[in-house]
C-alpha cells in the first residue's frame, strides 16, 4: 500500500468525525510500516482539516503502524491510539477521535438471476393462489344458486317458488 492510498483511507474516516466549536488541537500523525509517511489533523472552530504534510507546530503526536491506524479509524476505536504531548489537547483529540463512526460492514447483494427467479416464483405462486380462489368462488357460487329458490310464473300469471331440489 502506498502512502497516498493509506492517507486517503485515513482522511475519509477522519472527516466523518464531529468537531465541537471549542476544540482547537493540532496533531501530527507519524505512520510506520506499509504506506509510511506523515500527515496532520487540525481541529479549529468546528472545522477539521486533514492534509499530507509535516506539522511542526503540533500539540500532540500519534505514532502508529499503518495497519493499526487504519483498523482503529475504520472500527471506531481511534480514541485508543497512543497520543504523546499536551494531556489537555490529547483529551480534546480523544473526544474527536471517539466520534469517528465505525465503517459499516459491506452487504452482499443477491444476484439478478436469484431475484428474477424469486420474482417469477412469487408470481406463479400468486397465480396458483388466484386460480384456487377463483375455483373456490365458482363452486361456492354454484352451491348458492342451487339453494336459492327460483321464482317463476304459473299459467295464471302468479309467481310461484320452486327450489332446485323440487325441479329434479
Amino acid at each position: 500500500m502506498t502512502f497516498e492510498e493509506m492517507f486517503e483511507r485515513a482522511k475519509t474516516a477522519l472527516m466523518k468525525a464531529k468537531v465541537s466549536d471549542a476544540a482547537t488541537v493540532a496533531v501530527q500523525v507519524n505512520v510506520t510500516g506499509d504506506g509510511s509517511g506523515i500527515f496532520y489533523v487540525k481541529a479549529d472552530s468546528g472545522v477539521l482539516a486533514v492534509e499530507p504534510y509535516d506539522y511542526k507546530d503540533n500539540d500532540v503526536i500519534i505514532t502508529a503502524d499503518s495497519a493499526v491506524l487504519l483498523e482503529a479509524l475504520e472500527k471506531g476505536k481511534a480514541n485508543e491510539l497512543p497520543i504523546e504531548g499536551c494531556p489537555i489537547k490529547g483529551d480534546e483529540l480523544k473526544e474527536i477521535l471517539a466520534s469517528v463512526p465505525a465503517k459499516r460492514a459491506t452487504r452482499t447483494h443477491k444476484t439478478t438471476t436469484t431475484k428474477t427467479t424469486s420474482k417469477s416464483a412469487t408470481k406463479s405462486a400468486a397465480a396458483k393462489t388466484t386460480t384456487s380462489k377463483t375455483a373456490a368462488t365458482k363452486s361456492t357460487a354454484a352451491t348458492k344458486k342451487a339453494d336459492v329458490p327460483k321464482t317463476t310464473t304459473s299459467k295464471r300469471g302468479r309467481p310461484s317458488k320452486k327450489t332446485a331440489a323440487t325441479e329434479e
